[in-house]
């Protein structure tokens, strides 16, 4: 192990565990609630700035040059040219002095950092020992890193202050043609450039200071640098084109105030016109909407996540458990999370969209709808019949079967009446099947029609009796069951008349399963 780096092994019990993890829940569910009003907020803002460009798109006035016009005052335009200033900028510190926009002073200083790489192990009774690996490397850095929070500072200890920082000077009138930029867009202005110092930076007065490059070095030896050398650039912004839309306030611009409640104040560099300027806005205003979108459910998911921890800890007490019982709780926070994230942004919708808000909100109720209706149909669909060693008279018989088949007889095409019996089409099929027998032959054909002629007559004894001979001769089942069940049914005897028709459709029946799936549906 290098001795620039150290293992340091840490045991956390069980019980610690869990009180951290019930700690967490009201973190948990701060952040869970903090991502409404972030999403609620966010379509609100998305809304508010696309109307504001959309406004200013429609109202801009491009300028063919940089020439104030009183006609224009408080108007929205639209001018291109180059940003420039008669000021020279200069750092003090290093008599550096140059005609500039901008000029940025960037101070790195050589330091320590420490780096941590963790590894963490579930032991059997729901403890966690985690194995910290602490590594020193040494960097260039704009900031100070203190390293009296270090695990080992001792060797690794940086300078408590720098002698020099950061800093940006900057001109303090830069114009466009005949315009004065505000301080807020000239801010906006950022390309900038190495600035070569060699022969502007006076260094005689400062100790081990030289030349390095196109930079200033403070220490021994550039080459072998050493904790606490210090390395000074400058990065120049010079004048340059850019593009500027806001409202005109006398020589100067202003962001324009909408209708729609926001304001319009850009700056692109180069010559970019109105159109595509608003079109850009546009497109930023989509990445934010979405970013601010994530956020939301980010805050949502990990707020679940802290508030479902519990689980997964006490499931640690069996490693392999646990990591099911976290993957576990892990997809119930996404489930969870998501539908209220949408839910939320749906609200703010409907707040902010009503007309798109609500046609959504509709077409999400049709598509639950379809597709509950299809589930409930496959389900039906996907009912297994009885299997034939299976006796169907032994299946239980309930009220709610009763009201189910009244229902069915009223709901299904399949009526319950003297024309639905069906007994017609099994005349056919008998006619057909005794062709050429002997005519005074009693077949089950003649049982089916005068059971018939007993069901029209309201003879219902009679017709179950007629009905119940054709199966015992060898009729047609499928059909004598059928109309078996239908005059139990006129007898009010539903339990009978629920046997049937199960037997009938288990032989395929047709007239029977509508009726069985109504009831089912």
């Amino acid at each position: 192990m290098s001795e620039d780096s150290f293992i340091e092994v840490t045991s956390e019990s069980w019980f610690s565990r869990m009180g951290n993890a019930f700690a967490g829940i009201l973190v948990g569910l701060i952040l869970f609630i903090a991502g409404f009003p972030v999403l609620f907020w966010n379509e609100g803002r998305a809304v508010k700035r696309y109307k504001t460009l959309n406004e200013g798109a429609g109202i801009v006035i491009t300028l063919p040059d940089a020439r104030v016009s009183p006609q224009n005052e408080g108007q929205l335009i639209h001018v291109s040219g180059t940003a420039a200033t008669d000021e020279m900028v200069s750092d003090p510190e290093f008599d550096v002095a140059v005609n500039a926009i901008k000029l940025k002073r960037k101070v790195e200083m050589y330091q320590w950092q420490e780096n941590k790489k963790r590894k963490t192990k579930k032991k059997l009774g729901g403890g966690k020992k985690t194995v910290t690996t602490y590594s020193y490397s040494k960097t260039w850095s704009s900031r100070l890193i203190d390293s009296s929070s270090f695990k080992k500072p001792t060797g690794h200890r940086n300078p408590d202050s720098m002698p020099y920082e950061s800093e940006e000077f900057v001109a303090s009138e830069v114009t466009l043609g005949e315009f004065m930029l505000s301080r807020s867009l000239v801010g906006k202005i950022n390309q900038s450039s190495i600035l070569p110092v060699t022969d502007l930076a006076d260094i005689e007065d400062i100790p081990d200071a030289e030349f390095h490059g196109s930079s200033i070095y403070l220490g021994n030896n550039p080459s072998s640098p050493q904790i606490g050398d210090l390395r000074i650039t400058y990065h120049v912004v010079s004048p340059t084109e850019v593009s500027i839309v806001a409202s005109q306030n006398g020589q100067t611009f202003e962001p324009y105030q909408t209708e729609a409640g926001g304001s319009i104040a850009m700056l692109k560099p180069g010559r970019v016109g109105a159109e595509m300027m608003f079109r850009q806005a546009q497109q930023s205003n989509v990445m934010w909407t979405w970013i601010y979108r994530a956020g939301g459910f980010v805050l949502m998911l990990v707020g679940m996540a802290m508030i479902l921890r519990p689980l997964s800890v006490a499931g640690d007490v069996i490693p392999f458990l646990g990591g099911i019982v976290g993957a576990g709780t892990g997809i119930l926070s996404f489930l969870i999370a998501a539908p209220f994230a949408c839910l939320t942004i749906a609200v703010a919708w409907l707040r902010y969209r009503p007309a798109i808000g609500g046609s959504l909100l509709f077409a999400a109720v049709v598509a639950a709808g379809i597709v509950f209706m299809l589930s409930r149909r496959g389900r039906s669909a996907a009912r297994p019949a009885p299997s034939d060693t299976q006796a169907i008279q032994t299946q239980k018989y309930t009220e709610s079967d009763s009201k189910n088949m009244d229902q069915a007889a009223s709901a299904t095409s399949v009526q319950m009446s003297s024309d639905g019996i069906g007994l017609a089409d099994s005349a056919k099929i008998e006619r057909a099947a005794n062709a050429g027998s002997d005519p005074n032959r009693i077949t089950s054909n003649d049982l089916l029609k005068k059971g018939q002629q007993y069901f029209l007559n309201g003879q219902f004894d009679q017709a179950v009796a007629q009905f119940s001979r054709v199966i015992e001769s060898g009729g047609n089942p499928r059909v004598a069951l059928y109309n078996r069940g239908v005059a139990f049914y006129k007898q009010n005897n539903k339990k009978a008349a629920l046997q049937d028709f199960r037997q009938a459709a288990k032989l395929g029946n047709a007239k029977a399963q509508a009726i069985l799936n109504q009831m089912a549906g």
